[in-house]
């Protein structure tokens, strides 16, 4: 029995299944971390969606707020509360002056082409 231990062929028999054994177990321990980090991923998703999920609540509750109502029925429906007044405020139009003056500027301004030609022959 001591013989066949000692034998060359038993030994490295042995040293076969002992790395195989080695590689199964190494497989396996990768595929549990990839499996933990996968787990971990998905966990962080699934906070960031709670926190999106507890975020549009937040939006549904304000939309169904009467303040959001009345806000909205001012905004596109024009509405008004018992007692105020509407009022439009138009902007001012230039008068020919204001007119003169911004043609005067833009007379004053030499062209692109006027600008490279003097650019390029330094006049």
């Amino acid at each position: 029995m001591n013989k066949l231990l000692s034998s060359p062929l038993v030994i490295f028999l042995l040293v076969l299944i002992l790395i195989g054994t080695i590689a199964v177990v190494g497989k396996e321990s990768y595929r549990k971390y990839q499996i933990d980090k996968e787990v971990g991923g998905i966990k962080k998703e699934i906070e960031s969606l709670k926190e999106k999920n507890q975020a549009l609540s937040n939006l549904l509750d304000y939309f169904n707020s009467e303040e959001s109502l009345e806000k909205e029925a001012r905004l596109k429906l024009n509405l008004l509360k018992e007692g105020e007044k509407l009022v439009i405020i138009t902007p001012n139009k230039k008068t020919d002056s204001e007119n003169q003056f911004s043609e005067d500027i833009e007379e004053k301004q030499p062209s692109n082409f006027e600008k490279w030609l003097k650019y390029l022959f330094k006049d």
